[in-house]
């Protein structure tokens, strides 16, 4: 059994390829897709690997709390499994393009409700309950995105009422997530005045018509675009400011190999450095995740 939980949230500083997931027609390198939502989600092997090499590179870490934590190189694999566990990446907080307010942050009831669940097993802050959403009405958590009484989000039109039960209730998960520290500090009151609750099924369409499309080309033989070799391609990127969230869980050691315990085991993710890379193309920036780790409760 677990000892040790957290929950742990991840804001996109930089665009991010966490891919590559299934084809979308046109795009040859799209991003990773919950197959049963069609949201965006980055895949636990990849959250675990760049967190290893994150405490790796830091010459204070303990190489064999590393190896308890995360478990031996591929050559040892059979002596024993790590202690830690990630959960997938699931979204929680989309950027969108809003006609007044310049961006909202949206999301869904099913999304958030997630989140209750999972920050609850966890056994920490609970969040409030999501707004209960009328057929084709959104919520919001302030008047920051509107103008009289309606919203845009991409080529999305709503009528949204800036008070009333729903605005109530959006406002509340905002302050939640703002208390939490969920939000980039100099983007908290920013953020959690543009979160809006949108229908799921809207959520999901967001997410493919608000996606990065970039294009991209390799040089040739003779280092140009147009002769041999040259290669062009689309792919798909996170937008900057997305922010995820992930629950980790730490057990005690079983073995010899692993004789530490799990305080000792999720303390060296929270001696970390708050920023982590994730997911492809570092090279050119992508996938700069700020992290925030929450505490929890026995």
């Amino acid at each position: 059994m677990y000892e040790e939980r957290r929950v742990v949230y991840l804001h996109a500083l930089t665009p991010a390829h966490p891919g590559t997931g299934q084809d979308i027609g046109a795009v040859d390198l799209p991003v990773q897709r919950e197959v049963h939502t069609g949201l965006p989600y980055i895949q636990a092997s990849g959250i675990k690997g760049s967190w290893r090499e994150s405490v790796e590179r830091d010459p204070q870490s303990d190489s064999q709390l590393i190896k308890a934590a995360f478990g031996p190189d591929p050559a040892s694999a059979h002596e024993h499994a790590g202690a830690l566990s990630f959960s997938d990446g699931k979204l929680l907080l989309f950027p969108v393009r809003s006609l007044v307010g310049m961006v909202a942050w949206v999301t869904s009831p099913m999304v958030w409700s997630r989140l209750v669940r999972d920050v609850s097993i966890v056994g920490s802050n609970t969040p409030p309950p999501p707004p209960a959403l009328e057929a084709g009405s959104v919520a919001c958590a302030s008047k920051a995105c509107l103008k009289d009484e309606k919203i845009v989000l991409e080529s999305y039109a709503f009528s949204a009422a800036g008070d009333g039960p729903g605005s109530s209730a959006a406002s509340s998960c905002a302050q939640w997530l703002k208390g939490e520290g969920a939000l980039e500090p100099n983007l908290a009151a920013f953020i959690a005045e543009r979160i809006v609750f949108v229908p799921d099924d809207l959520l999901r369409d967001l997410t493919v018509h608000g996606a990065q499309i970039v294009s991209r080309i390799t040089l040739g033989e003779e280092g140009t675009t147009s002769s041999k070799g040259g290669n062009l391609w689309y792919e798909e990127l996170i937008p900057a400011d997305t922010i995820f969230y992930v629950t980790i869980f730490a057990r005690d050691g079983t073995r010899s190999q692993n004789r530490y315990q799990a305080e000792e085991i999720i303390g060296l993710l929270e001696r970390r450095k708050p920023l982590i890379q994730i997911g492809g193309e570092a090279s050119i920036g992508r996938g700069l995740f700020r992290c925030t780790m929450s505490k929890a409760s026995k």
